[in-house]
């Protein structure tokens, strides 16, 4: 065995493994080790890695795997088509988590919790429950006129599939467009509070939005419209990648994704 000491620059040699050691630091001996998970220690006190397997699950493809220590214990989450499940490697049985439309996923570990993204969807797990998240809804123009247009302001979150758009009612028009990639209305505000869908109407083919009486206007910015995206916008997104990288570990909230082509 030997030990390489990074401040001297030297290597040092010890004879044999002397067995587990859990003080804190290496307490001066170089013979010992404060964790032996897969290791076994040979007639002439060497450190063999063991070998074999076990098996988990029984007639189970995954398309992708992750494995994680989550509260405690440690989990394996996996794809197998469109269902996303969840096994606990030391008692098991596999748990179905849900179901999607099958599209690649990535799996990143933050804060007690393991999340699973794809376009379109993001979830987090924590062991025991398991939620579909609501990502950041972006809004991607401001100031618009009700012929559409107006002034960009943020770009589509590839974790979302809605966006919104704030309009400065004129106070005449009944009709607003939409961009070319709306394929449906979710909701519409008008100086904050939600209007009841019975009051406008939206056309994907023209991506025009009707009213049955014209917003007030005078107030920029004053109704604001949230539509999901079509499908094929969300086809033509960058995809996400299934790899990731944390920066600032557990200090910080960015996430790098990368391993979709030349994206990050």
């Amino acid at each position: 065995m030997a030990r390489y000491r990074r401040n001297t620059a030297q290597t040092v040699y010890t004879g044999g493994f002397s067995g587990i050691d859990v003080t804190e630091g290496d307490g001066g001996s170089f013979s010992s080790s404060s964790y032996m998970k897969n290791f076994r220690v040979t007639p002439e006190h060497g450190l063999k890695k063991r070998s074999g397997y076990r098996k988990l699950i029984d007639n189970v493809t995954a398309d992708s795997r992750y494995a994680a220590h989550i509260g405690g214990a440690d989990l394996l989450v996996f794809k197998n088509g469109t269902a996303l499940n969840a096994v606990d490697l030391a008692d098991g049985p596999a748990v179905s988590l849900d179901t999607h439309d099958g599209a690649p996923v990535g799996y990143f570990t933050f804060g007690g919790m393991v999340y699973i993204y794809g376009q379109g969807f993001y979830y987090a797990f924590d062991g025991t429950s398991f939620r579909k998240l609501t990502p950041y809804v972006p809004k991607v123009a401001v100031t618009c006129p009700p012929s559409g247009g107006g002034t960009l302001h943020e770009s589509l979150n590839l974790l979302s599939d809605r966006a919104r758009l704030s309009y400065s009612p004129d106070g005449v028009s009944m009709e607003y467009i939409l961009p070319s990639y709306a394929y449906s209305v979710t909701s519409v505000a008008e100086d904050g509070s939600e209007l009841d869908a019975s009051r406008y109407s939206y056309d994907p083919r023209t991506c025009t939005l009707t009213f049955s009486e014209a917003p007030a206007g005078g107030v920029p910015d004053s109704l604001e419209v949230t539509f999901r995206l079509s499908d094929g916008a969300l086809s033509g997104m960058p995809r996400i990648g299934e790899r990731f990288c944390i920066y600032g570990g557990d200090r910080d909230t960015r996430v790098f994704a990368f391993g979709a082509g030349n994206t990050l």
